[in-house]
């Protein structure tokens, strides 16, 4: 058996279309899979900022940041900090 007897059902114009709609349909459902294994990667919990100055700190002390540097990643840390801590923390459903 030939391939070209396998495929002799595209010479009709329905089959075309409607593999054409079931290629179209797996390329859309594939594509929403990886859109949302994306947002759940991007929607993850952000580290803790008292862990990531701890990580910084290490990386200081280890002689991989210079003074300059950690100075500056930990004054922003800290004005990140102080905006967390003062923010009103949202109320929750379970009353």
């Amino acid at each position: 058996m030939t391939s070209a007897r396998w495929f002799s059902f595209l010479d009709d114009r329905y089959a075309q279309i409607i593999v054409g709609v079931a290629v179209i349909a797996v390329l859309i459902a594939i594509g929403v899979y990886v859109v949302g294994k994306l947002r759940t990667a991007f929607n993850e919990q952000p580290q803790n900022t008292s862990d990531v100055m701890s990580t910084f700190r290490e990386l200081h002390e280890g002689g991989e940041l210079s003074d300059e540097e950690y100075k500056s990643i930990k004054a922003k840390l800290s004005a990140s900090l102080k905006q967390q801590m003062t923010r009103p923390k949202p109320k929750s459903d379970d009353s």
